[in-house]
């Protein structure tokens, strides 16, 4: 017994997927999601275990942003000048999770982190103020604690 899926596109192109009981999946299996090809959906892993690629981007609203980890494991976002940004993430499920955080094109903008995250050296990241400048932030959820690395100053 198992699940299988099949999608006709056009012009008579047929894909597929088909998940079966007690075998493995060998290799890596991508679901397009929609029938231009634009949409990169969802990959099962060699566990079978779902998880998503996709740069979800983001705006910054009222200084706060809800990352929902169920549309992604990437986020980019480019936050606003001299506005503190509270950073959320709902839907998490155990995965790893980036966030790359883009300063302004003039002046510079402050984060603020949920207090459950352990980050490495026990010390919240200070962010990088520089115009225009990434820093890139690494999340990992275990299902019950967040974990988190930051790796700073990376220019535009």
């Amino acid at each position: 017994m198992g699940i299988q899926v099949i999608k006709s596109g056009g012009g008579g192109v047929v894909g597929g997927l088909q998940i079966k009981n007690n075998q493995l999946i060998t290799s890596v299996v991508q679901v397009v999601t929609d029938s231009a090809n634009t949409d990169t959906g969802l990959f099962v892993s060699t566990l079978g275990a779902l998880y998503k690629t996709l740069l979800q981007p983001y705006t910054v609203v009222a200084g706060a942003i809800n990352f929902n980890c169920n549309l992604a494991d990437m986020f980019s976002i480019t936050l606003v000048n001299g506005t503190p940004t509270a950073i959320t993430l709902s839907n998490a499920r155990t995965s790893s999770y980036v966030i790359y955080l883009k300063q302004p094109a003039l002046g510079s903008a402050t984060v603020t982190w949920a207090t459950t995250i352990i980050w490495a050296g026990g010390v919240t990241p200070t962010l990088t103020t520089t115009a225009n400048y990434v820093d890139i932030i690494t999340l990992v959820y275990d299902g019950t604690t967040w974990r988190g690395t930051a790796t700073l100053n990376f220019s535009a």
